[in-house]
Formats: structure tokens, C-alpha cells, sequence
């Protein structure tokens, strides 16, 4: 079949607002060995925030908890954070819970770190009926912490799910009402709160807006801000050499250039390394994953835009085989991009055999073949015109996203002892890996359905719902955002129950579910222009935090 003879279709999208020379300029005066015995000063002082005492005020301890993590340094303490809530666990576990927000502020902080507390802590602030007492709306700060709590709930935990409409519905009235005098830092936490709970937020883009608002804070801690400071920026040394090293990559496939009807989003491709895997030992990880999203964004329009139904079928075939001598029968397009990724599993694969052990070839090529056999479905539900039910779609859509090799991807570049169980577990046992790629296809699907929808591509799972159903698309969203909240609670559950999985597995696995959020609650910020996804990197990966 003659390439000239097929139609090919263009998202038409804008060029990359981070080129190579952009991101190769890019420099700091913030490195390790700089600043490193500043930052050890600082971590020490630091650390007595967490020395609990039998007689200290556990508020005043779950709050340096709070803020240590949202300042982004927690992972320097995660000893000491973990044997301080052990103690309160220990010391006032059994006391009767009379305020809102440390009774909340203490559930969500046990719920993160993996401690089994009930729900049942919040029923004291139920009057006879089983109704959370009214009185509690005057308690702004406690509603905010009891909303935020309420989002790390499981399935079957009603009486979270009320504390979730309860406090969401007050406090939509204290911001926009006149009955009730909030300060406005609250105020503003409160809305960021109703727009994105903080449970679903990408915790390393939080860290320099966490940063502006505890500088506000009377009751500041010197020294801890002055290490979220010097940590934030020394990290964002780290990431600078890492993205120029992946530019550099990137430079060298050319597949912007040959490809050019692929999006070329470097540098949005390795923030979703960063927002996974944030903390300095876990570079391989956040490179491999930089690259691999790029790398899927480029099969993902092969697959949906530029080639026929038979190239794409031809190239499914060839994934099959995982043979270069399948090249001569591929459009030289798609040479270019099979062996791209042919060349870049077999580096994973080396890697994985140099820190673990482990030959994980035939993991990554089966969870391959896996996912492009999924996106051949969806290119077939295009060109037949196809349109899904909800449950087709989803049965299909989840694996085509590429969850499944991204996350065994990322696991294996982690800085921490593997073995073949652990990730095989992960693969066929727990349900982890499902739950965040639900997350991230709902969201997704949300997020990028419009502009999909008017160049022509299957429908996105809102669409299914309403050609499904025949209802408006309020009513589908409505559906939709319902079955997010359950497969955040189905997520939940199982990082909770995950006893025997290295907790840096989990922590990424939980990470690029709540990257997608960040991404696509508000439109497509990965393919398409996006302010805020800029903004974020510049921050991010740019531009360091005067000290």
C-alpha cells in the first residue's frame, strides 16, 4: 500500500514552548555541594519539631507534621514523622476527640503514612440522629480539615462520604457568604480545596505555593522555611541536569523533526517524572518515565491520527514479534518509531538487570504488546465508527493509556532492592496499578474530550455515557466524577492493604494518579497550550526561590 495514498489526519498541535536551547540554558547556583552543610544545619534544627514529649499538645505536632510535609522536606524525616504519630497513637489514641481539625488533621496523617485508624474517630461530632452537629459550620478550619480527611476514605465508609457532603457544603457557604468572617489565606485554601481536595493534588507542585503561604504565617518556624527554601532549590539543580540530559536524548532520535505531526513535550514528558518520583535518589525513575511519556505521546498519534487502520495493524504485528527484522516491512515512519521504543525497553531491561538483578524483558515487551493491542481497538472503533458503551470503552481504555508499562517501568529504576515477586505481584495481584490508571482515564477522557471529539476520535468516556444513556452532558459529568471518586476510594484501599509492597512503589503508583489531575482537570495541558502547565514548570524547574 503506497503512503501517498492514505489520508492523513493533524491535531495541528503548537510547537514546543521548551526547545532544546530553552532548556540547555537553563542554570543554577544552587548546588549540593554548595549548600549541602547549610541544609544539614537546617535539618537539625528541624528534626526537634518532631520530638514528641508526653506532655506536649498534639496539635502543635501533628501541625509541624503538616507543614514539614507540605513544604516538601518530609522525605528527609520520614523516620522521625512515622515514630511521632506512633506516639500519638500510643500516648492519645483512646482520648475523646473534641476538636475538628486536629481530630481530622490526625485521621488523613495516619491514613498517608499507612496507620490503621477508623473512621469512627469522627462520630463524636454526631448529634443522636447520626447527623454531624450543626454547630460545626461556625468551625471553618475544622470543616476544611474534615473535608480534606474525607477524601481518604474506602468504599463502604459512609459516614466519610457524609463528612465529604457535610463539610463541602458549608463551606462553599462560609466563602460565599457574608454570615461567617474567614481570614482570606484560609479563604483561599478553602477554594483551592473545593476545586482539587489536596489528597488528589500533585504534592511536589504544591511545594513553593506551600512555601508563599507558611511565609505568611505568624507562627512560622525560621528554620523550616528557611530548609524548604534551600531544599526546593537544590532539587531543582538536580532536575536541571536531568532534563537537559534528556534533551539531549530527545535531540538525538529526532523523532520531533522526522515525526513532525507527533507532539514534541519534552519538558512536560519529564514533569511527570517529577511529579512521580520527586525525591534525589530516584533519578533513574523520573528519567525513565520523562522519556517514556514522551516516547507515548508519539505512538499515541501514530495510533489515533497519522496512520491507516492497516499501518496501525502492521505495526501492532511487529510489536508482537519484537523482532528488527520486522523493520523492512514497517513505513518508514513508523521504523523510526518502533525503533525508538524497541531500543529504549531493552535499555530499561539493562537497567533493571544492573540495579536488581531482575531480567524483566518479557515483563515489559507482554505489558507492550498489551497496551498497543488496546489502542488497535480503539483505531478499529474509529474507522468502523464505532461508538462504546461506558463499560467497553473503560474495559479497553485503561491498558491503552500505557499505565501498566509506566509504572513497571518506573518501579524498576527506583533506588530501592526489587525482586521478581514484588513486580509480579503488582502486575497480577493488586489492583494498584488498575485503580490509578481508572483515575487517569477518567481524568484524562474529561480533560482532552473536547478537542478529541472535534477532530474526530473515538468518544471519550463522558460521550459514551451520554450517547449510552441519552442524558446531557451535566448529568454524564456527574456520572463521571462519581465513578472517580470510587476508584479513589478503591485506590486508597489497596495502598492501604498493600502491607508487603515497598512503600516507594505505592508512593509512585498514588504520584502520576494525582499527575493526571494536574494535567487534565481543566482541559488538556499536556498536548495542548496550556498557561498553567508552563507556569508549573517554570517554577518547578526554572526559576529558584529567593533566599
Amino acid at each position: 500500500m503506497a503512503s501517498e495514498a492514505v489520508t492523513r489526519r493533524s491535531a495541528n498541535y503548537h510547537p514546543t514552548v521548551w526547545d532544546h536551547t530553552s532548556i540547555q540554558s537553563i542554570s543554577s547556583a544552587f548546588s549540593e555541594e554548595q549548600h549541602g552543610d547549610r541544609r544539614e544545619q537546617l535539618k537539625s534544627e528541624v528534626k526537634s519539631l518532631l520530638e514528641p514529649t508526653e506532655t506536649q499538645d498534639p496539635s502543635g505536632l501533628l501541625k509541624n507534621i503538616d507543614s514539614i510535609r507540605r513544604l516538601g522536606v518530609g522525605y528527609h524525616f520520614e523516620k522521625e514523622i512515622k515514630a511521632a504519630l506512633q506516639h500519638l497513637c500510643d500516648v492519645h489514641g483512646n482520648q475523646t476527640q473534641k476538636d475538628l481539625h486536629e481530630t481530622a488533621l490526625r485521621f488523613r496523617l495516619l491514613r498517608q503514612y499507612g496507620f490503621n485508624v477508623s473512621s469512627d474517630i469522627f462520630n463524636s461530632f454526631k448529634d443522636k440522629e447520626g447527623n454531624f452537629k450543626l454547630s460545626l459550620a461556625a468551625d471553618v478550619k475544622g470543616l476544611l480539615s474534615l473535608y480534606e480527611a474525607s477524601y481518604l476514605g474506602f468504599d463502604g465508609e459512609d459516614n466519610l462520604d457524609e463528612a465529604k457532603s457535610f463539610s463541602a457544603l458549608h463551606l462553599k457557604a462560609a466563602v460565599g457568604g457574608k454570615d461567617i468572617s474567614i481570614d482570606e489565606g484560609l479563604k483561599r485554601e478553602v477554594e483551592r480545596a473545593l476545586d482539587l481536595p489536596l489528597h488528589w493534588r500533585a504534592e511536589r507542585l504544591e511545594v513553593r505555593s506551600s512555601i508563599d503561604a507558611y511565609e505568611e504565617e505568624e507562627e512560622k518556624n525560621l528554620a523550616l522555611l528557611e530548609l524548604a527554601k534551600l531544599d526546593f532549590n537544590i532539587l531543582q539543580t538536580i532536575y536541571h541536569k536531568e532534563l537537559k540530559e534528556l534533551a539531549r536524548w530527545w535531540r538525538e532520535l529526532e523523532l520531533d523533526e522526522k515525526l513532525s505531526f507527533a507532539r514534541d513535550r519534552l519538558a512536560e514528558s519529564y514533569l511527570w517524572g517529577v511529579t512521580t518520583c520527586p525525591e534525589p535518589q530516584h533519578s533513574d525513575s523520573r528519567k525513565v518515565l520523562g522519556k517514556l511519556v514522551a516516547l507515548l505521546s508519539v505512538l499515541d498519534d501514530v495510533y489515533d491520527l497519522y496512520a491507516s487502520i492497516d499501518e496501525v495493524e502492521l505495526l501492532t504485528k511487529a510489536s508482537e514479534r519484537w523482532d528488527l527484522k520486522v523493520l523492512g516491512e514497517l513505513p518508514h515512519f513508523m521504523k523510526l518509531c518502533y525503533l525508538a521504543v524497541f531500543n529504549f525497553i531493552n535499555e530499561i531491561a539493562y537497567l533493571a538487570l544492573k540495579k536488581h538483578g531482575l531480567d524483566a524483558t518479557e515483563i515489559l515487551k507482554d505489558e507492550w504488546i498489551v497496551m498497543c493491542k488496546s489502542k488497535l481497538v480503539e483505531a478499529k472503533w474509529y474507522h468502523e465508527g464505532h461508538k462504546p458503551t461506558l463499560e467497553e470503552h473503560m474495559n479497553n481504555a485503561w491498558a491503552s493509556l500505557g499505565l501498566v508499562p509506566a509504572l513497571l517501568m518506573t518501579y524498576l529504576a527506583l533506588d530501592i532492592q526489587l525482586t521478581k515477586e514484588i513486580i509480579n505481584m503488582m502486575r497480577q495481584k493488586s489492583r494498584i496499578i488498575y485503580w490509578a490508571s481508572v483515575i487517569h482515564r477518567l481524568t484524562n477522557d474529561v480533560g482532552t474530550g473536547p478537542s478529541e471529539l472535534e477532530r474526530g476520535d473515538v468518544q471519550p468516556a463522558l460521550h459514551c455515557h451520554m450517547n449510552e444513556k441519552g442524558v446531557e452532558e451535566e448529568a454524564a459529568r456527574e456520572h463521571i466524577n462519581s465513578l472517580l471518586n470510587q476508584a479513589w476510594k478503591k485506590l486508597n484501599k489497596e495502598c492501604a492493604v498493600a502491607t508487603d509492597v515497598p512503600r516507594a512503589l505505592i508512593d509512585a503508583s498514588v504520584n502520576l494518579a494525582r499527575a493526571t489531575h494536574f494535567f487534565y482537570k481543566d482541559g488538556d495541558g499536556f498536548g495542548v497550550s496550556d498557561g498553567k502547565t508552563k507556569e508549573h514548570i517554570a517554577s518547578l524547574l526554572v526559576h529558584p526561590i529567593p533566599i
